[in-house]
């Protein structure tokens, strides 16, 4: 668990880091903490993959919209 948050902290702080993809680094990182509260005592382990599956494909969703997005303004 440490492991996988600590990747998803680099990842989104490498994000952070430069200016071009400052605004979604930090979405995606106040996104990711929010997230990763949930699933704590209760809720069973199909829950939590399910959850856990939901997120990873909304974030590939809004980073193809973004890349989207900013290719066209870069033109």
């Amino acid at each position: 668990m440490l492991l996988a948050t600590a990747v998803f902290m680099a990842a989104l702080s490498w994000l952070r880091s430069h200016p071009k993809t400052a605004p979604l680094g930090l979405d995606a990182n106040m996104i990711f903490l929010l997230s990763a509260e949930v699933g704590g005592p209760g809720h069973s382990l199909t829950q939590r993959g399910f959850g856990g599956g939901a997120l990873l494909c909304g974030a590939v969703f809004l980073i193809a919209v973004y890349g989207r997005l900013l290719t066209r303004n870069a033109v």
